[in-house]
């Protein structure tokens, strides 16, 4: 999203702005190592590097369990129609699959059009979520391991939305004639025994992170203005980024600053947010801070009221 890729960028005025406002994070790191350095950490019994993708498919595996959740209103959805759109498109074109490939990098003849099997993929889904009802509630082994199967492959979905369709992505090696089963074989064994796990760590959590009011997946009166910008969760008032993470260490852009800029995006106050926090979801441990505490700590000897740091951010982010 566009928020972490400008403060991914030292130039960017975003960046500039938070450096000069809310600068004094030294006091916010000292209390995140010391909540944090002690949490024992899940990972799978292997040197295998963790994957991405794995981090966003728990981001789905616990919205499942703490709301009902529409699938048109995901991200992953967003990923599938622009790679339903994109198809029709090389289609109409005249264009041959071959030639698709070569355009996004991608050696000819490797992937079959996935767009068929969207229908299905969704309706199934629905009707699994239907019957295993996972909100609030542990799944039985099968159900489990299947419900994660299909949190992965939304993972793969969004990831075609955020870095594009020229990534190497494992739905462009779906043979000609796949079938569903074989979109739900494409997550690794080692990644959905993971999933399995982290939902199980979650499970004394859900009711915290489901307090109402609840909205997932949120987004803001700024997000438009920024290029983009979706948050994971609001729960009671509490706005949440969910980490996946071995190695939680302390960070200043992605974690804090990250959290800050969707609160001052937030122009209005639709969300009424009065507090932030993290959930780590291998550590299985829930860090918050009170908003008005965090920004008197951040800005130390200045004063801002939470109106004036948004007027003063979206000065800047106009500045792009």
């Amino acid at each position: 999203m566009a928020l972490t890729r400008e403060l991914d960028r030292k130039d960017s005025p975003v960046t500039r702005w938070f450096n000069q406002w809310l600068a004094n994070t030294k006091p916010v790191s000292e209390e995140w190592s010391a909540r944090v350095r002690s949490a024992p950490t899940h990972r799978p019994d292997s040197d295998k590097r963790i994957p991405g993708t794995v981090g966003t498919a728990f981001d789905y595996r616990l919205r499942f369990s703490l709301a009902a959740l529409p699938l048109e209103r995901t991200v992953a959805a967003t990923g599938m129609r622009l790679l339903d759109t994109t198809r029709s498109q090389t289609r109409n074109s005249g264009r041959s699959t071959d030639e698709f490939l070569v355009t996004y990098g991608l050696p000819p003849g490797e992937a079959a059009p996935v767009a068929r099997l969207l229908s299905e993929f969704q309706e199934a889904l629905a009707t699994t979520l239907l019957r295993f009802d996972p909100v609030g509630r542990a799944l039985r082994g099968s159900e489990e391991e299947l419900l994660c199967r299909y949190c992965y492959v939304l993972a793969l979905f969004e990831e075609l939305y955020r870095a594009g369709l020229a990534i190497k992505s494992p739905l462009f090696t779906l043979a000609s004639g796949a079938t569903l089963d074989r979109l739900l074989a494409l997550p690794p064994q080692i990644w959905v025994d993971d999933l399995c796990k982290l939902s199980h760590l979650a499970r004394p959590h859900l009711a915290d992170l489901g307090h109402e009011p609840l909205h997932l997946n949120p987004t803001f009166a700024g997000s438009s203005e920024i290029g983009g910008a979706d948050a994971d969760l609001i729960a009671g008032g509490c706005l949440l980024d969910i980490k996946t993470t071995v190695d939680p260490k302390f960070s200043r852009t992605r974690l804090l600053y990250q959290l800050l800029g969707y609160v001052l995006l937030d122009y209005p106050d639709a969300y009424a947010i009065t507090c932030v926090g993290i959930y780590l979801s291998r550590q299985s441990l829930v860090v918050r801070w009170p908003l008005q505490e965090l920004l008197s700590t951040l800005l130390a000897e200045r004063k801002a009221t939470l109106p004036e740091l948004r007027m003063s951010f979206r000065a800047a982010i106009h500045q792009r």
